[in-house]
């Protein structure tokens, strides 16, 4: 910008460029009013202040748990250097294998690249960053039949996650391919459920319904179900939820969903306050009379079901591994970017973590069955929830659990309750506290008793 500046006796005066200041309204007026293209975006770039709240992995690279390990799907990661590897050994073979199945392999793959043209405004609009064609084109060192396929968005990417669930179907040389990778298996199980490793699940069905029209073989809703059958907080489901997905990180978080949900959504004023609150830790629970117990039964539609009655905190079984961090992160930045899906991961991630305040927390959940650790330590699964919500927002407006909190607390706060967990944790609190306390007890029932009986001998010595 360029500027004169005179001196007067009031101060200085600057006189702006007549250029740039018209550039600048003009700018402004180009602006639009709203983001479009963010409103209709559904697969996004984690925020790097999400991100940064990764401090699970010390040796790598903050973020780790936001991307893939071998299989890159869509725009965000498939120029990644370390992931090139795997086209030719792995994404490839699987490719032509699905496509050996379609009775005309030239004819399916020029019909798959005609939808994929029609549907290519589309595709691109369901990804809130614009990836110019120029830019990908430049970076391309592939063929030109390749490039329609994969350049895209395209069908290769459904290759890997069919495979997977179709491999006992196939013949015994079929299995091959991923047998001898099985290694792998969990690293792309959880690459397909990526934030960042996603392609519209519409696309996916009408590709696989081109190759695979005239096939015997399962059909994509079983196919997606088998998948889902692998993750430990997936297994109990039973049949793919009704709605329209957008791609199958959406669908994953749908089955998700308790059956049972709140009546109404948003929490009235007077409200925000006790449910942004924390909750106890379960060993204050505990002490408070709380009954720490594994939901399970019919009732239990999801490991989000969590529910409060009469003194008993009913919380379903999870199982953790070396996956679960992974998982949960993804879903939970997923809500943040799309917050019309509820903040149901969200607002469980952050009542574990006020659940859960250490290791001692984690082996009370253990005791009770509510937690199932296939981490080396305790304080690994205690460091895993406590961190779920670095960086995250709280959305108290978006509150699923927001009746169970309220009726925690109310519990917990109460009089009766508040005594009884003072006693319990300064003379209950261990055997050597417990034992003095009884000892203390006898003595001054001795004391009192021998009192009595010199009083009574007095009495009747006068």
């Amino acid at each position: 910008m360029s500027y004169r500046a005179h001196e007067k006796v009031d101060g200085p005066v600057v006189i702006l460029d007549c250029e740039w200041m018209a550039n600048l309204k003009e700018k402004v007026e180009k602006t639009p009013r709203k983001d479009v293209r963010a409103e209709r975006a559904t697969i996004f770039q984690v925020p790097n202040n999400i991100r940064a709240g990764d401090t699970n992995h010390e040796a790598c690279s903050l973020g780790e748990a936001y991307n893939p390990k071998i299989v890159s799907l869509g725009p965000y990661h498939r120029l990644d250097e370390q992931l090139q590897v795997w086209n030719t050994r792995l994404k490839w073979p699987c490719l032509k294998r699905l496509l050996e199945r379609s009775p005309d392999n030239d004819q399916a793959i020029e019909k798959c690249i005609d939808r994929i043209k029609e549907r290519e405004r589309e595709v691109r609009s369901a990804y809130a960053e614009e990836f110019t064609r120029s830019k990908v084109q430049k970076q391309q060192e592939q063929p030109k039949p390749s490039a329609a396929l994969m350049g895209s968005s395209s069908a290769r990417d459904a290759a890997p996650m069919k495979q997977p669930s179709t491999e006992e179907k196939q013949p015994e040389e079929e299995g091959t391919l991923i047998q001898q990778w099985q290694w792998a298996e969990p690293l792309i199980y959880h690459d397909l459920l990526m934030l960042e490793n996603q392609i519209p699940l519409s696309l996916l069905r009408e590709l696989h319904g081109i190759i695979l029209s005239h096939d015997k073989s399962p059909s994509m809703d079983e196919l997606i179900l088998s998948f889902f059958k692998e993750f430990s907080l997936t297994k109990h489901i039973t049949k793919i939820p009704e709605g329209s997905c957008h791609h199958l990180l959406h669908l994953f978080h749908s089955s998700l969903i308790p059956k049972k949900q709140p009546t109404t959504r948003g929490i009235r004023a007077q409200l925000v306050a006790e449910v942004t609150s924390a909750i106890p830790c379960a060993r204050d629970l505990i002490e408070s009379r709380v009954k720490v117990k594994k939901k399970q039964g019919v009732a239990c539609s999801s490991f989000l079901d969590l529910s409060f009655d009469s003194g008993r905190l009913e919380i379903p079984e999870i199982h953790v591994d070396d996956g679960t961090n992974t998982l949960l992160r993804n879903l939970i930045a997923f809500e943040q970017c799309l917050p019309r899906i509820g903040d149901y991961l969200t607002t469980y991630a952050w009542f574990m973590d006020s659940v859960i305040d250490n290791s001692a927390d984690v082996a009370l959940l253990r005791r009770k069955h509510v937690l199932v650790s296939g981490l080396g330590s305790d304080e690994e699964v205690a460091k895993l929830f406590n961190s779920l919500c670095k960086e995250v927002m709280v959305d108290p407006n978006q509150c699923y659990l927001e009746e169970t909190i309220k009726e925690v607390n109310k519990y917990y706060r109460s009089k009766r309750n508040r005594c009884y967990a003072t006693l319990n944790h300064n003379y209950f609190s261990n055997p050597w506290a417990s034992i003095s306390v009884v000892a203390a007890i006898i003595l001054f029932v001795l004391t009192f008793i021998q009192t009595l009986y010199s009083m009574c001998d007095s009495c009747y010595k006068a």
